[in-house]
């Protein structure tokens, strides 16, 4: 069995971008966050331009099981991955460091303790927490939106995800959302995340002006460029 691991202050004292799945960061100039501290969510680890997302983080092991290959060429990069599945995979997988996770409602917000993170419902909850974790003292973050574009059915910003919708979680695909799931479900641990990080005096930002998250002040991205 592996043992949890400390999230190091990779960041500490930094502005860290954090980059979510939402389709509102289709538009983002992702060659202008290369020097930038940045964090991403699941496939922005590999559909993004090299050196534009050096942590990563995802949290679902259908998503790890579909992606193996494309992650491990992420850390073969020079890329930080973290497990926040709150298991370790499996004994093979020491090229990413593998935390605890905390899932229940009750422990919503920002963990302190730099082996476990807090789940918050999705991987943007749970990624706020690592950019904290990783001593950010200002946070960014993009493609925040909790929504879908609705007549289009899209979630993403990018496709990665369209042929393992297809396959399906019984043939080693993973399951689409549905079109309600942000307000449903996920979207219920943000005031709770936005208070915690604002006591721990990290001001955090929304760089998507519609964006259904209405917890973190909106400032526009180009103003961190």
């Amino acid at each position: 069995m592996l043992s949890w691991e400390p999230i190091p202050k990779a960041y500490s004292g930094q502005t860290v971008f954090v980059i979510g799945g939402g389709p509102s960061a289709e538009s983002t100039p992702w060659e202008r966050l290369i020097d930038k501290a940045t964090l991403g969510c699941n496939a922005a680890a590999f559909v993004l331009p090299k050196g534009c997302c050096k942590w990563a983080l995802f949290g679902d092991r259908p998503f790890f099981r579909a992606f193996r290959h494309l992650l491990k060429q992420y850390v073969d990069w020079g890329g930080r991955l973290i497990n926040a599945t709150g298991r370790p995979i499996d004994q093979d997988n020491t090229w990413m460091l593998h935390v605890n996770r905390s899932n229940s409602r009750k422990n919503w917000g920002i963990s302190v303790d730099p082996s476990t993170v807090r789940w918050n419902r999705s991987t943007g909850g749970c990624a706020i927490n690592v950019a904290y974790l990783l001593g950010a003292r200002e946070i960014v973050l993009i493609g925040f939106d909790m929504k879908a574009i609705e007549e289009k059915k899209q979630h993403n910003w990018h496709n990665a995800y369209d042929k393992h919708y297809e396959k399906g979680s019984n043939n080693g695909g993973i399951v689409k959302p549905g079109l309600k799931q942000y307000q449903l479900n996920m979207i219920h641990a943000f005031p709770v995340i936005a208070k915690e990080i604002e006591r721990l005096g990290v001001k955090c930002w929304n760089t998507y002006a519609d964006s259904n998250i209405k917890d973190f002040p909106y400032r526009p991205l180009e103003e961190f460029l």
